[in-house]
């Protein structure tokens, strides 16, 4: 609510969580600091989420508990992938370099890494005979 030249709220919400108690207790550190540190929080969120300032944009907040073994096998699998197959994280970093070249330029790019593989691949055979 906006009153003489100045904005005031009231902000209550639940100790239910970690999330909330540590958001808690920060906010209540902060003391009559609590409308800097808000505001800057909300300035960089809406920086990088521009269409919440939209009036036509429709809000919607979803709470859900999150199945932290589910969560652990997927951070599991992300590190058994790039561990046992670093190739793919290198091969991702070079196909989006090279997909900002021209078509033309992708295909001559791509046969000139297809024949350094096939290069070091004939090396590595050919000592071990």
């Amino acid at each position: 609510m906006k009153k003489d030249g100045k904005y005031r709220f009231s902000l209550q919400f639940s100790s239910d969580t970690p999330e909330n108690m540590q958001i808690g207790e920060l906010l209540e550190r902060l003391g009559n600091k609590k409308s800097r540190v808000i505001i800057s929080a909300l300035t960089e969120y809406l920086q990088k989420h521009p269409q919440l300032s939209e009036e036509s944009c429709k809000i919607e907040i979803r709470v859900t508990d999150y199945d932290w073994e589910k969560v652990e096998e997927f951070i599991r699998k992300l590190i058994d992938e790039n561990y046992f197959y670093p190739e793919k994280v290198y091969l991702n970093e070079v196909a989006d370099i090279i997909n900002t070249f021209p078509v033309k330029e992708r295909i001559v790019v791509c046969e000139s890494i297809k024949n350094i593989v096939e290069s070091v691949d004939y090396i590595i055979h050919s000592k071990k005979r």
